[in-house]
């Protein structure tokens, strides 16, 4: 899994990447827990499907600040696209 966090005002991100055994959680029960956890889907109109990793490593580092403006532009093109 990765996960990207940008801070577009403080020009600042992360980049953190988990390996390890990943779940679909199929059930109910097992999706329960996470529902009111205000997780949305990424692209919109596209039904949830929540994963769960059990990490064996976990990495992360900030993205610098270049880095972090090109990505918002890209960000805001896509939504202008969508």
């Amino acid at each position: 899994m990765e996960a990207d966090q940008i801070d577009v005002d403080a020009r600042e991100g992360w980049v953190v990447l988990v390996r390890g055994a990943a779940h679909h959680l199929h059930t109910e029960a097992e999706r329960a827990p996470f529902i009111d956890a205000g997780l949305e889907p990424w692209i919109e109109g596209v039904p949830a499907h929540f994963i769960r990793v059990t990490p064996a490593s976990i990495w992360g580092q900030p993205h610098p600040p270049g880095v972090c403006q090109a990505l918002a532009q890209a960000q805001a093109q896509a939504a202008d696209v969508g």
